[in-house]
């Protein structure tokens, strides 16, 4: 939050961890920043990122006007995509899992 992130999205592996999550968030937070933390199963992750959908956006930086804009992508690259999204999650499950045990 200090970075000046507008929203930050915590990805656990099940509900549990989500709601370890949720504990850490408010014991450590203010409650203003509370509200920009978004808790999410990794499973459902990818679907989360199709609900944003392309967005433009338009801002000033340094006294120039930046436009940004998300290009919609055919279908084969979206799952190209999500297909390497879930491969760095599940390796880090993994990896979670084998430093746990």
């Amino acid at each position: 939050m200090e970075a000046g992130y507008e929203r930050v999205i915590l990805v656990g592996s099940n509900a549990r961890h989500l709601k370890t999550l949720a504990k850490f968030v408010a014991e450590n937070l203010d409650e203003s920043d509370r509200g920009k933390v978004t808790y999410i199963a990794a499973d459902e992750f990818p679907s989360y990122l199709d609900s944003l959908g392309p967005a433009a956006s338009e801002q000033t930086v340094r006294g120039y006007k930046v436009r940004r804009v998300q290009q919609v992508l055919d279908p084969a690259d979206v799952e190209a995509r999500k297909s390497a999204i879930m491969g760095i999650i599940a390796g880090s499950l993994i990896r979670s899992k084998a430093k746990e045990n």
